[in-house]
């Protein structure tokens, strides 16, 4: 945690956990097509708070994986307050790259308002299940897919100085 807080923007986050690296290197001298690099990060038991929204983070299991090719970050058993959250990216072939990912979130709309900082004056009720996956390679956009569905149940919103309400909306997309 104290290596997390020596690092200006993280350092309001009131972060903690314990972090890992291992890293390897390897190559025959002279030889640069046998260079290989390869590694890993893993950011364990972490906690945090986004500060100005209080909001608790939580996640088991941070991991990044990388070589000369390939970079990818996954979570295991991720929270944002007391809702789920994992998400499963990597960055194949950093020359012509691919970029591919899973991003799964379930949240009540409470918590989901004051991540996008809904006005003070809405209050919001229900759940909110997004799931999002796919892959785009910026040099042919017309290969990428991404797929997705996103379900809200019970969601409703009303504004105390407005006047208004919307009760009981469920959705699914």
């Amino acid at each position: 945690s104290r290596v997390l807080a020596a690092i200006p923007f993280l350092r309001d986050l009131d972060l903690g956990g314990q972090i890992r690296i291992d890293v390897a290197y390897s190559g025959k001298a002279g030889v640069p097509a046998s260079r290989s690099l390869r590694g890993k990060l893993s950011v364990t038991d972490f906690t945090g708070v986004l500060a100005e929204k209080k909001i608790d983070l939580r996640v088991k299991l941070l991991e990044a994986n990388f070589n000369e090719q390939t970079l990818s970050l996954f979570t295991e058993a991720g929270f944002i307050g007391s809702s789920p959250a994992s998400f499963r990216f990597t960055v194949d072939n950093y020359s012509d790259p691919t970029y591919s990912g899973e991003v799964n979130l379930t949240s009540d709309a409470m918590t989901l308002a004051r991540i996008v900082d809904a006005k003070p004056t809405l209050s919001f009720g229900g759940m909110v299940e997004a799931n999002l996956s796919g892959f785009v390679r910026p040099s042919a956009p017309d290969q990428g897919r991404v797929f997705g569905s996103l379900v809200v149940s019970g969601l409703s919103v009303s504004d105390s100085t407005a006047g208004w309400s919307l009760d009981t909306l469920n959705a699914e997309i």
